[in-house]
């Protein structure tokens, strides 16, 4: 199995004891269709680097996201990103290396700006999107 189907898989694992206001959340990979149940978390790829400028390096960086999506009335919108973002993070740093072999560190880069839409009435449908860098040795097979 390529070592990045292996850290996606990963992230999906870490994150299925998800519970959001009372609520299990459905983590899923990140495809093109829109989100109809929530809350949902989406784990996606992003890029995959060589580290340093030499191609003989073999440590690689990947860019994995996790999509967090949620319902919310406009007073609770922050509240409810950070708590449910408080949780991602807590399960993904619960072991910064995964059990995976020759993965070196997983980092959280980043979070992007809550994206939200008009759902009904005065709940809202929100996504946040959390950057994680994953570094490991890719193996000699590549």
């Amino acid at each position: 199995m390529h070592k990045v189907r292996e850290i996606l898989d990963e992230f999906e694992t870490a994150l299925k004891p998800l519970v959001f206001k009372g609520r299990s959340i459905t983590v899923q990979r990140i495809n093109p269709n829109t989100v109809d149940t929530f809350p949902t978390v989406r784990v996606g790829l992003g890029p995959d680097v060589s580290e340093g400028d030499s191609f003989d390096s073999d440590q690689q960086n990947l860019t994995v996201f996790t999509d967090i999506h949620f319902e919310s009335s406009s007073l609770d919108i922050e509240n409810d990103a950070i708590d449910a973002r408080e949780q991602v993070e807590n399960l993904i740093n619960m072991d910064g290396r995964f059990a995976i072999a020759d993965v070196l560190y997983v980092r959280f880069q980043e979070a992007e700006t809550l994206d939200w839409n008009d759902q009904k009435a005065d709940m809202y449908a929100v996504k946040q999107r959390l950057i994680w860098q994953v570094s490991y040795v890719k193996p000699p097979s590549y």
